[in-house]
């Protein structure tokens, strides 16, 4: 039974550039390893941060329903305390200054809503472009891993 050489030992009829090469994939393994590593947790915060932002959207949402469900609340209130009344210059203006406020609130909190939204968006976009980078990561290691299995077998002679 023939043995076969270790990568690290240096056979009789030993290639340089061979040798180079194992040596390259033996540095350069560990490095790619941790990249793969430090591209995982990446993709893993990305998508936390991607969830984070869906429940505030989710959040925002439910503000802007509640604060419109206030406001009719409001109107409603304002309408009955002055219906049947004549009203004063100033108590319109009272009153107009008030449903301006109810309304700018409301816009305030839609502004607010989709501004979440495109940041979501965004986000979206970083978890992608993170997995297209850790897939990329593992696909050199695979070929790492190839080479070095490769480069593990005896040479053979025809």
């Amino acid at each position: 039974m023939r043995r076969r050489p270790a990568v690290e030992e240096a056979a009789p009829d030993a290639d340089p550039q061979r040798d180079a090469l194992v040596e390259v994939v033996t540095l350069i393994t560990p490095l790619r390893e941790l990249r793969k590593h430090s591209l995982e947790r990446r993709v893993r915060e990305a998508r936390q941060q991607a969830e984070q932002m869906q429940a505030a959207i989710e959040q925002a949402d439910q503000d802007c329903a509640e604060d419109l469900r206030q406001q009719k609340q409001a109107r409603k209130a304002l309408a009955l305390q002055c219906e049947g009344q004549v009203m004063s210059l100033n108590a319109i203006q009272q009153w107009h200054q008030q449903e301006q406020q109810l309304m700018d609130r409301q816009t305030e909190l839609r502004v607010y809503a989709q501004r979440l939204n495109l940041e979501l968006d965004a986000q979206h976009v970083r978890v992608s472009e993170a997995q297209a980078q850790l897939r990329a990561s593992q696909r050199a290691l695979e070929k790492l891993a190839c080479l070095r299995e490769t480069l593990a077998l005896p040479q053979e002679r025809t």
